[in-house]
C-alpha cells in the first residue's frame, strides 16, 4: 500500500505558516487569523487520519473461452475508485464505472486478469492511499480450431476400438473380402448372396476398428514471423480432429524448454493439450538435444508423430530423423517464414533453397511432407500429407 501526499496539503500548509509568521511580524491580527484555519485543517487531518483496509474480488465467467467469444469480468472492489489492470493483449488498465466489465479477447493465450488498482482519499483528502489488491484470475482463450475434413491415418492403431479399420480381423464393419465358411462358425455369418452364387457356404471378412495414439511434436527451437503462434494453432486443430476420431493424442514441445503430455483421450483431453500448447514457447538454446530426453509414456511405440516445424533450426530435423530411425510413424507439417524475413531476391532464394534441401532430407527418410501456407486453410496441407502417405 502506497500513502501519497496530496499538493494541496503543501498549499495548505505553505498558506497558512506564510500568514501565521507575516503577521506575527508585522504583528497584525487579521494575517493570523487568515492563516490560522489553513494550518489548524491540515493538522486536524492528519491527526484523523487511519490507515484504510483496501481489498478486491475478482470473477472471469466463463474462465475458458475461444478467441472472439465475450468475458464477463466481475470486480467487487468496495466504495473506493478502482482500476482493473489488463495485459495489453486485452486492451490495458481500465477505470471501472460498473462491477462487471465485458472483454473479446482476439487472440489466443493465458491471461492474468487483475490485480484491481484501489485508490482511497484520507486525512480529509490530504493524503490519499494507493494499493493493488485482489488475486488476478486466469483467463484461458483457446485458439479457435480450423474445420479438418479428415484426420491422418496411422500405420499402427493400439488395441482398442476406435474409427480406423485395422489390419486385424474381426467382428468389425469394414468389408474385406469372402472366405470359405469354417466349421463350427455361426450360420450369421454366412453370405447368403455369395453363397447362392457360388453354391458353397461363404462368409464375409471383415476388419476391426481401432483406435491410434497420435503425438504432435512441435519443433520450438526457433521461430519466425509468427510461425509459433501458426503451430499452435495447426496443433490444436489437429488434436481437436484426432480427439473426434477416438483417437489418444499428445504433445511434445521440443526445443530449448522442453515439455510433453502423453497421450490420453476423452473430453478433458482437449483441454489439457491447449493449456501445453498455450505454454509452449520458444527459449532460445545451444544445447544438441535429442528424444532419448523424453520420457517412454510420452511417445509410445506405435504412435503416430506428427511434426510441426519452419525447418528454421537443424536440431529440429535432426529429432524428426530420430525419431524416423527408431521406428516411428512420422509425418511434418512444414510452416515456411518466408514473408517474415523481408530478405532481397538473392538471399531469399539461397533461403528458399535450404528451406527445400531440408524438406527433401526428411522425405528421402521416409516422412511425407507438406507445406502450410498461412493464407490458406490447413485442410489443405494434410489431405496432401494423407495422399503422400498412402501413395508411399
Amino acid at each position: 500500500m502506497t500513502r501519497t501526499l496530496q499538493p494541496r496539503l503543501a498549499v495548505y500548509l505553505a498558506t497558512g505558516a506564510v500568514a501565521l509568521l507575516a503577521g506575527a511580524a508585522l504583528k497584525r491580527p487579521a494575517l493570523v487569523a487568515t492563516g490560522a484555519p489553513f494550518v489548524l485543517f491540515v493538522l486536524g487531518g492528519l491527526l484523523a487520519e487511519r490507515r484504510p483496509t483496501l481489498g478486491a474480488t475478482i470473477e472471469v465467467t466463463p474462465a475458458r473461452v475461444v478467441e472472439g467469444d465475450r468475458v464477463t469480468v466481475t470486480v467487487d472492489a468496495g466504495p473506493y475508485d478502482a482500476t482493473l489492470l489488463l495485459p495489453p493483449a486485452l486492451g490495458g488498465p481500465a477505470r471501472l464505472d460498473a462491477p462487471t466489465r465485458e472483454l473479446t479477447p482476439a487472440h489466443w493465450g493465458g491471461y492474468a486478469i487483475g490485480p484491481v488498482r484501489v485508490t482511497n482519499d484520507a486525512a480529509w483528502g490530504l493524503v490519499t492511499y494507493t494499493a493493488d489488491v485482489g488475486v488476478p484470475a486466469a483467463l484461458r482463450v483457446y485458439p479457435r480450431p480450423e474445420t479438418l475434413p479428415r484426420p491422418l491415418t496411422p500405420r499402427d492403431t493400439r488395441p482398442a476400438p476406435g474409427a480406423i479399420a485395422s489390419r486385424a480381423l474381426g467382428e468389425g464393419l469394414e468389408y474385406d473380402g469372402l472366405r470359405p465358411l469354417a466349421p463350427g462358425e455361426p450360420a450369421r455369418r454366412v453370405n447368403w448372396r455369395a453363397t447362392a452364387r457360388t453354391g458353397r457356404l461363404y462368409t464375409t471378412q471383415r476388419t476391426l476398428e481401432r483406435a491410434a495414439d497420435v503425438v504432435l511434436f512441435l519443433d520450438t527451437f526457433a521461430a519466425l514471423g509468427g510461425t509459433l503462434e501458426q503451430a499452435v494453432r495447426a496443433a490444436d486443430a489437429l488434436a481437436a480432429r484426432h480427439l473426434a476420431r477416438g483417437d489418444r493424442v499428445g504433445v511434445v514441445s521440443f526445443g530449448g524448454f522442453v515439455q510433453w503430455l502423453r497421450p490420453e483421450g476423452g473430453r478433458r483431453a482437449r483441454a489439457r493439450i491447449v493449456e501445453t500448447l498455450i505454454e509452449s514457447e520458444v527459449v532460445f538454446s545451444y544445447a544438441l538435444k535429442d528424444v532419448s530426453i523424453l520420457p517412454r509414456r510420452a511417445l509410445p511405440a506405435h504412435a503416430l508423430v506428427i511434426g510441426v516445424t519452419p525447418l528454421l533450426d537443424d536440431r529440429g530435423v535432426r529429432a524428426l530423423l530420430d525419431l524416423r530411425g527408431r521406428g516411428f510413424d512420422v509425418a511434418a507439417l512444414v510452416l515456411p517464414p518466408f514473408a517474415a524475413l523481408h530478405l532481397e531476391p538473392r538471399a531469399d532464394r539461397l533461403w528458399r533453397l535450404r528451406h527445400d534441401a531440408l524438406r527433401r532430407r526428411l522425405e528421402h527418410a521416409g516422412i511425407a511432407t507438406a507445406i502450410w501456407d498461412p493464407d490458406a486453410p490447413l485442410a489443405a496441407p494434410v489431405s496432401e500429407l494423407e495422399r503422400c502417405r498412402r501413395a508411399a
